[in-house]
């Protein structure tokens, strides 16, 4: 309880965080319960026949269901590899620059776009 009335401050300025964790995060993990219904909009979720898992058969029971499969696998592999090596690559050019004011100068035009997003 000593270690409580000493740390208030610190608990309270993580109340937004936690807050906002939850409102983003754990909130609107409630709509999953929309895979195992036939939802219609105008019932909303709690009015909407639940059928199970009728939705995912009738998925993979399609033809091109494992062709969709095995696209989405490998596009996520292939932006993992180049999310990885551009960067690299981009860094290991940028050393190879002799004059540093140019390194900088370039350095700061690449990452510019990150600070002006809105």
């Amino acid at each position: 309880m000593r270690s409580l009335q000493r740390t208030w401050p610190f608990h309270i300025m993580l109340l937004p965080a936690i807050i906002f964790l939850i409102v983003f995060s754990y909130i609107p993990m409630g709509g999953i319960v929309m895979a195992f219904q036939n939802y219609k909009p105008w019932l909303g979720i709690t009015g909407s026949e639940w059928v199970g898992l009728d939705n995912f058969r009738f998925l993979f029971q399609r033809e091109d269901s494992l062709q969709v499969v095995w696209n989405t696998l490998i596009i996520a592999v292939l932006k993992m590899f180049f999310n990885l090596l551009v960067p690299f690559v981009f860094a290991i050019l940028l050393n190879e620059i002799r004059k540093v004011a140019l390194q900088r100068s370039i350095q700061t035009l690449v990452y510019l776009p990150h600070f002006c997003r809105g």
